[in-house]
């Protein structure tokens, strides 16, 4: 299978392309910006190929890369959030997960009939967007969808995924999780502040992301586009989250909570993954407690 990762080198992507890369029928091409630095070295897999430096920004990047490539499935990973919810930087959020998804919608259906499917990350927070990244992302659900319907039956599929959290230790460290961000900020035993602590989040180890990702690859589906939940199900109100961190990481310093508002939005996000297992056959597998003990482990010898 021929697959092109966009935004394949940050903190998801990198995980799934060495999944996919294990599969040795697989073929993968990697689009990113490179912007936490190009790779030095070439992957270690022979069937990844070069690495593309590009933006989903750019048309013509996207086009180029995939009229070279000519992928059979597109995993477009590549998207615009930052902490708290891209509050100051809206118009960068807009141009990257819709603009950009645009452009590469252009691009697939610039190659015809060689792109077979898309799968497309987007988050819980698109269901009743109140940030601008759900906001952006919502409507980049819909553009993708709006196309996909028109195709004959069976002709392209659309799979988007809507993930929770996603958290774990990866290269690049680049995660907006608010797990990874509180372990990260307590390993340091820097000041915190924390917004939302009644609300519940789900947190979903990287691990089954990656392989929601792979399942969405090879599964068979009767409709033309599908949207799916992948989480865990299972809600943790961030109060207790927090509680976790500071034993696992024995963190001495001080945390500020604040008060949801308007301004910075906060909101209860919990999976329903009732379709993802009808559908994938998935279930989140990690255990909150023995990923929270690996991260910390992994970032304190990170950080030394």
């Amino acid at each position: 299978m021929r697959i092109m990762v966009l935004g394949g080198a940050g903190f998801l992507g990198s995980a799934l392309v060495d999944s996919l890369a294990k599969t040795r029928s697989n073929t993968i091409q990697v689009l990113d910006t490179f912007s936490h630095g190009f790779p030095k070295k070439p992957h270690k897999s022979k069937n990844v190929l070069p690495p593309i430096s590009g933006s989903i920004r750019n048309y013509y990047d996207v086009l180029r890369g995939m009229e070279r490539f000519k992928p059979e499935v597109v995993i477009h990973l590549a998207a615009f959030n930052s902490r708290p919810e891209t509050i100051g930087d809206f118009r960068t959020c807009s141009e990257i997960n819709y603009v950009g998804t645009a452009n590469v919608l252009h691009a697939c259906l610039a190659l015809r009939s060689i792109v077979q499917r898309v799968i497309f990350a987007s988050t819980l927070a698109a269901e009743e967007p109140v940030s601008h990244y759900g906001i952006s992302k919502r409507a980049a659900e819909d553009l993708l969808e709006s196309v996909f319907l028109r195709f004959p039956e069976g002709s392209r599929q659309l799979i988007t995924l809507r993930f929770a959290e996603i958290y774990g230790n990866a290269r690049p460290y680049t995660s907006t999780s608010l797990l990874n961000f509180l372990a990260n900020g307590m390993v340091q035993n820097h000041s915190l502040g924390v917004y939302g602590l009644k609300e519940q989040i789900d947190c979903l180890h990287l691990s089954d992301a990656v392989r929601a990702c792979e399942l969405a690859t090879k599964v068979k589906i009767e409709k033309n586009s599908v949207r799916l939940d992948i989480g865990t199900g299972k809600g943790i109100v961030v109060q207790d989250l927090v509680h976790r961190l500071k034993e696992a990481s024995g963190y001495t310093g001080q945390i500020k909570f604040y008060p949801t508002n308007n301004a910075i939005p906060f909101q209860t996000l919990v999976a329903n993954p009732k379709l993802a297992k009808e559908i994938l056959g998935f279930e989140a597998e990690a255990d909150l407690d023995e990923e929270i003990a690996a991260l910390i482990k992994a970032r304190r010898k990170a950080l030394k």
